[in-house]
């Protein structure tokens, strides 16, 4: 029942063709709705150049909760807070160039951060959650000068417009979203 939720998604997507692809998509809707489920469908059964990691960031507590919750996804260890944010971002961004730069014959074009329950992360205060997001996004830029395509699907219950996120932030995410009715 929700065929047109994902093809506009994959339309968001499938720009990685012609080289492009929209930097972040904000699914947003009611609990229940199936965004988690559609989103999970789409980037599983999309295309064969296309990577995907899907977090779901219920789990943590904290910014930097999130992005140790991203690094296991990837495949790597967590770091400690005294690492730094910075750290993180500089692991994350190299393990999603190791799997867009396989030397086998599937390499991948595309890499999907799929980031659930994206809203728990904007509640850390202390965290500084718009300057997570802006070093997520200009990872993505950064990763798309070398030639690597991604695109960060933030799934939450409210349109991102209704956080509070710094302008910088607001400016660089767009107006991308995919809304489930109930």
């Amino acid at each position: 029942g929700r065929e047109r939720k994902a093809k506009e998604l994959v339309r968001f997507l499938l720009g990685y063709k012609q080289g492009f692809v929209v930097p972040f998509v904000s699914v947003y809707g009611r609990s229940g709705s199936g965004k988690s489920t559609v989103v999970k469908f789409v980037c599983e059964n999309l295309d064969e150049d296309i990577s995907y990691a899907f977090v779901n960031l219920r789990k943590a507590r904290t910014v930097f909760g999130c992005a140790n919750l991203i690094l296991t996804e990837l495949g790597l260890p967590s770091l400690k807070s005294a690492q730094g944010i910075n750290t993180a971002i500089q692991h994350i961004s190299n393990a999603i160039e190791q799997r867009l730069n396989n030397k086998d014959d599937n390499a991948k074009f595309l890499f999907v951060l799929v980031l659930d329950e994206f809203d728990v992360l904007l509640y850390d205060k202390r965290g500084k959650p718009s300057d997570f997001i802006y070093k997520l996004l200009v990872m993505e830029e950064k990763l798309r000068e070398k030639g690597y395509l991604m695109c960060i699907v933030a799934i939450s219950n409210n349109v991102m417009s209704d956080y509070e996120v710094d302008d910088r932030v607001r400016s660089r995410i767009g107006t991308s979203e995919v809304f489930f009715e109930p």
